[in-house]
């Protein structure tokens, strides 16, 4: 730190063996005439001291700030929801809220949506579903021999299949909502399941959807294997059509 002004110094100077100044702490200022020396000492003193502290608190916010202008929206939106009163109120004293931009509705995730499509479907349906998966997904493998097989293959045949089946999707889009929304629903959870492959991702999302797919895949070999259940008409009957 800093040490005193001479004048000052001088003026606080101790007697010696006592450790006490030989007058007041004011009438030595006064006759050394130190006040306005002391004063700037002082300032600048406390400059000195609080100036790493507001510097970090400085850091600090700049660091919180953006986290604080995207969190605000939508702490204000939930409290408009909960408690309407307390917000109209706190906007009169407050107008500056009013400036707080609405929170931008939140787009719905791709996998999300046909998951819903996948269980707006009739049991029916949903074995369609399933039935056309285990092909779309034999076909799969005798093309990239699999899951590992696609995600070794050249990026330009990964794209050119994901493409195909993203068409594919679009096209089958105007029969969401009908008796054959299955075709739809169908694609679709092909698509996202071989993009999910495609980045090996194991996010929420592509753990969600290899839930679905997978036992739906499995259901739809073990449909295709049983039997044909053939009706078997009487003996006699056949017996007199001979």
């Amino acid at each position: 730190m800093e040490s005193l002004p001479q004048s000052v110094g001088s003026a606080v100077a101790l007697r010696k063996g006592d450790g006490f100044p030989a007058r007041s702490f004011g009438q030595m200022i006064r006759s050394a005439g130190a006040v306005p020396q002391l004063t700037r000492w002082y300032i600048r003193q406390t400059v000195v001291t609080l100036r790493p502290v507001v510097s970090r608190g400085m850091v600090e916010l700049r660091q919180a700030l953006p986290h604080a202008q995207e969190l605000a929206p939508k702490v204000l939106a939930r409290l408009q929801e909960t408690h309407p009163a307390l917000v109209a109120r706190a906007r009169t004293v407050l107008p500056f809220l009013l400036d707080v931009p609405e929170p931008e509705p939140e787009e719905p995730d791709p996998v999300d949506i046909v998951i819903a499509e996948f269980g707006k479907l009739e049991r029916d349906q949903q074995d369609k579903v399933a039935r056309n998966l285990s092909l779309l997904w034999d076909n799969f493998r005798e093309v990239f021999g699999g899951a590992s097989g696609f995600q070794a293959a050249p990026p330009i045949d990964q794209k050119l299949y994901l493409e195909k089946l993203e068409a594919a999707a679009r096209r089958m889009e105007v029969v969401k909502g009908s008796e054959a929304a299955f075709h739809y629903v169908t694609v679709e959870l092909m698509r996202q399941y071989a993009s999910f492959l495609q980045t090996g991702s194991t996010d929420e999302k592509a753990v969600a959807l290899a839930r679905l797919v997978a036992p739906l895949i499995d259901r739809g070999h073990r449909m295709s294997a049983k039997p044909l259940q053939i009706p078997m008409r009487p003996v006699r009957q056949r017996v007199m059509q001979l």
